[in-house]
C-alpha cells in the first residue's frame, strides 16, 4: 500500500488534520478492508468508530473498492454515526 500517494490524494481537498487522522486510522484498520472482515471496526469503541469508518471509506475510494466497503458496512451492521454528545456526557456522570 502506497500511503504517501493516499496522503497526497486526500490532501487535494481535505485539511491537514483530517488527512493525518485518515492516514493514521487507515493504517491501523486497512487490514479490515483488505481481508473483508469488519469485525474489528464493529467492535471498536463508538467514540472512534466514525473516524475509522471515514478513513476506510476514503481508502476504499482511493483503491477503487468502495462497493466492497459499502457491502461490508451493511453486512456488519455498522452505521456512520457514533455516540451523541449527550450520550457521552451521561456516561461520564
Amino acid at each position: 500500500m502506497d500511503w504517501e500517494a493516499f496522503r497526497e490524494w486526500l490532501a487535494k481537498d481535505k485539511s491537514k488534520v483530517y488527512v493525518k487522522d485518515c492516514v493514521n486510522y487507515g493504517r491501523r484498520f486497512a487490514h479490515c478492508l483488505f481481508n473483508r472482515d469488519f469485525s474489528d471496526v464493529r467492535d471498536a469503541p463508538e467514540t472512534i468508530r466514525p473516524h475509522i469508518v471515514k478513513a476506510l471509506s476514503n481508502l476504499s475510494k482511493f483503491l477503487g473498492m468502495y462497493d466492497v466497503f459499502k457491502e461490508l458496512m451493511r453486512k456488519y451492521g455498522i452505521s456512520w454515526r457514533g455516540k451523541s454528545t449527550d450520550d457521552i456526557v451521561i456516561e461520564r456522570l
